[in-house]
């Protein structure tokens, strides 16, 4: 299955409005009719979001934070945003699969893959090759 787009019981159906434009929006239909196309600000930060993913309650994306490339979480559920990582140089292509978020990062002089548990907050470094490696992509252990 592709980059975490699975969606829990039919509670929180996402569907990304605006992924390039500040601010990211997402429409969230609940089962209750009432809620259905609710849209909810995810995020007021000026900068572009990219390669928005989804898992659950939760949706990550590639963003900015103060000029610096940075991987983002939303929790549907609390309504809390935090940054799951940053880089000096260029971050992308997040994916994520229940409490695990993956990307390609260029810290090391060419793209390499890293990974984030949400849970402890560690981050693991996943490749080491001189030759780059990007858009990661997760699923199972």
């Amino acid at each position: 299955m592709p980059r975490g787009h699975r969606v829990a019981n039919l509670t929180a159906l996402i569907v990304i409005a605006a992924l390039i434009a500040a601010p990211l929006l997402a429409t969230v239909a609940t089962a209750a009719p009432a809620n259905a196309g609710v849209k909810t600000l995810v995020s007021m930060d000026q900068w572009d979001h990219r390669a928005v993913c989804i898992w659950e309650d939760t949706i990550v994306w590639q963003g900015y934070d103060s000029g610096a490339p940075a991987i983002f979480a939303y929790d549907i559920q609390t309504r809390a945003q935090s940054k799951v990582a940053q880089s000096t140089t260029f971050i992308d292509h997040p994916g994520i699969w229940e409490d695990r978020v993956v990307f390609a990062d260029t810290r090391s002089g060419n793209f390499d893959i890293y990974y984030v548990n949400l849970t402890t907050k560690a981050e693991t470094q996943v490749t080491t090759d001189p030759s780059p490696q990007e858009t990661p992509v997760i699923w199972g252990d």
